[in-house]
């Protein structure tokens, strides 16, 4: 039934649609990242389906009785496989055109706005409320590449300096709340939810903003009052 599902657009709603769209670009992401790594085939397609599923996992984890998106759409899980697999065999030719890394960036951009999305639509459908649906938007926005960089013993971006990664991740999953909370379509929540994502991480990139240790700010302060 949940393959046919896939199938039969009719019977899919909006929200599984979003967690549709999340997990295909957190595929390609995922296996971008592996290119970039030079990790093999299987190396990459199982990079690529932890990179994608594994944000919802950890949302689901928490909404522990609303189903397990991973467990209920087999033939997503086969067409990220192959998805996966065929970047795997073009990222060679990316890199030889100096396009890997810009693709990586974009990939990574908007699969973080499109988490945050699918994690604060899920939780807020399931009625957990303003402030954990914002707070679930964030963890699976972050959570698949954070499970990713984890299994090749790197540590995850939301644990360093890095740019606008999980700030962009929670301003877009608390601009969907802040609209829902306000009964607008679900369109006007998914578009501020994106916009405010992808506009906060772009600024950031634009401006080279970064997140910075207590050690950073230690410093920081020493030098000003030095």
């Amino acid at each position: 039934m949940a393959a046919m599902d896939l199938l039969l657009l009719g019977h899919i709603t909006s929200v599984v649609l979003i967690d549709y769209f999340a997990v295909i670009v957190g595929v390609v992401m995922g296996a971008l990242f592996a290119a970039k790594r030079n990790l093999d085939v299987i190396g990459s397609v199982a990079m690529a389906l932890l990179t994608g599923f594994g944000g919802g996992v950890i949302r689901d984890t928490l909404l522990h009785d609303q189903g397990f998106f991973f467990m209920e759409h087999p033939l997503l899980v086969v067409c990220c496989a192959v998805v996966a697999a065929l970047v795997f065999f073009g990222a060679h030719r990316m890199q030889q055109l100096q396009r890997l890394d810009t693709l990586l960036v974009a990939a990574d951009a908007l699969s973080v706005a499109l988490f945050a999305l699918a994690g604060a639509a899920k939780a807020w459908e399931a009625g957990v409320g303003p402030i954990y649906a914002v707070v679930l938007g964030t963890i699976t926005a972050v959570g698949g590449g954070a499970l990713a960089s984890i299994a090749i013993a790197e540590t995850p971006r939301i644990f360093k300096s890095s740019d606008y990664y999980a700030i962009a991740g929670f301003a877009g999953a608390l601009a969907y709340c802040a609209c829902a909370l306000f009964s607008l379509p679900q369109l006007a929540c998914s578009t501020a939810c994106v916009v405010a994502c992808l506009g906060i991480r772009a600024l950031s990139l634009k401006l080279n903003l970064k997140t910075r240790p207590a050690s950073a700010l230690a410093k920081g302060e020493a030098e000003r009052h030095g």
